[in-house]
């Protein structure tokens, strides 16, 4: 069940500001907001259940903005979003306001096609100090802009399966655990038949670049040089990849991209279905694993080197060419404030981006408890940025994404797949003049 939201509203001293040829109106009296009017399109995708979270922040929001019309477009796949909305850019027919994942960030940036939320922040006297740093700096805070402002966040994390650990008499892993114990974890908890075939893997571990760059980063590596230019040939990476990679292919504890495709699902699956007992995942496991017939626990990825976690989050863009500017600005400020947060967040589908709300623990489903948060904030205080890059889609998506799935197959070795993966991504970089 989850627990009820109290929507807190606050009103400021009125401050009225041009910024170039936009007007921002700055803490406005409840009669302002009142008379400001509008017409904005807000385009994001989702599950259909994520209708209703709109429906509900945006009933919220006219309550304090009743003349602001919000028109929800609901682009119902995340593949083919970001082509549907620089389609629209490029034909002058973009939303006002728009989702953006955290890698297209500095993708919409480079184009040019979004306004820098930054001035419109400051001069409303947003306290951009009660928001995580590791959410802020990736959408390009610390060079004086502000690209997008995240809506939710979530580090990722291992779920495990309370009941099977319990019947094994195994401890719950914690934050504690090292790649060794992480493996003995693994280990411990898989199960053969009389023979020798697996009926439980250890784990179900995601293979594609949110888990391999978090296990490469608690292990000291890099994917980027300093500058974040040019992909390099990390030994640190290359021993936590293949550390991860071998689970599957020498341990037998946990399974490859080849066994989730004869297995004919996906590793929430295998979860679920009692054929793994941990997954890896973000926030959203909550949201899926709100079926679930057992309980579970969560914790960070085994710390080797660095305890340092990256962020994904989800975030909202204002279209650089939008007509409707002062209404999307107020949209977002709500949907990203103290209301909207706690409304988004307490879906399980992601964490407030907010410290205050945060901690405060208001947006906790009902079962998890002070330990789980304190997991949490853990995570959130020792933040690291993705590698984001302009060319992200050609680079990761493909480039590295490809060579390094090789590896996890078993097909070449970690190490063989990043001298790959970097040769050819550097040659791509200099050929594209990047």
């Amino acid at each position: 069940m989850r627990k009820k939201l109290t929507a807190g509203i606050c009103s400021m001293a009125m401050l009225m500001t041009t910024i170039g040829t936009v007007t921002v109106i700055a803490g406005e009296s409840a009669e302002d907001k009142k008379n400001m009017s509008g017409e904005i399109t807000f385009s994001f995708w989702g599950i259909p259940e994520e209708v209703a979270v709109q429906e509900a922040i945006t009933e919220e929001f006219n309550k304090e903005y009743p003349n602001i019309k919000v028109n929800l477009d609901h682009v119902s796949g995340a593949a083919d979003f970001n082509t549907t909305i620089l389609t629209r850019i490029s034909g002058g027919t973009a939303p006002d306001v728009f989702y953006m994942g955290e890698v297209m960030v500095p993708i919409y940036a480079d184009k040019g096609v979004v306004e820098d939320l930054l001035p419109y922040a400051e001069q409303d006297s947003l306290d951009l100090s009660d928001y995580w740093d590791g959410v802020l700096s990736p959408a390009g805070y610390h060079d004086g802009h502000l690209w997008a402002f995240a809506k939710d966040c979530t580090p990722y994390m291992i779920y495990y399966n309370k009941d099977m650990f319990d019947e094994a008499g195994v401890a719950y892993p914690d934050s504690s655990w090292d790649f060794e114990k992480f493996k003995e974890t693994c280990i411990a908890m898989t199960q053969t038949d009389d023979n020798g075939k697996v009926t439980r893997y250890g784990i179900a571990p995601e293979n594609g670049w949110p888990a391999w760059f978090n296990i490469a980063y608690k292990n000291g590596g890099k994917i980027l040089d300093e500058e974040g230019k040019r992909m390099v040939v990390d030994p640190n990476t290359a021993e936590a990849l293949q550390f991860y990679f071998d689970l599957a292919n020498v341990e037998h504890c946990a399974t490859n991209p080849d066994d989730m495709t004869s297995m004919g699902g996906g590793e929430i699956d295998a979860f679920k279905s009692g054929l793994a007992s941990m997954v890896i995942g973000g926030r959203f496991m909550t949201y899926f694993l709100k079926d679930f017939d057992g309980n579970y626990g969560f914790t960070t990825f085994p710390i080797e080197k660095s305890e340092v976690a990256p962020l994904n989050f989800v975030a909202l863009g204002m279209a650089k060419d939008s007509n409707n500017k002062e209404a999307a600005w107020e949209f977002i400020k709500f949907y990203c404030g103290k209301t909207g947060q706690e409304i988004n967040s307490a879906t399980g589908m992601g964490m407030p981006v907010m410290k205050s709300v945060t901690e405060s623990g208001v947006w906790m489903l009902e079962g998890e408890t002070q330990e789980q948060l304190d997991v949490i904030l853990k995570q959130f205080n020792n933040t690291k940025d993705h590698p984001f890059h302009p060319e992200w889609m050609k680079l990761m998506d493909d480039i590295f994404a490809r060579n390094m799935t090789e590896a996890a197959r078993g097909k070449t070795t970690a190490l063989e797949a990043l001298e790959n993966a970097a040769e050819e991504a550097n040659a791509y970089l200099e050929e594209v003049g990047r």
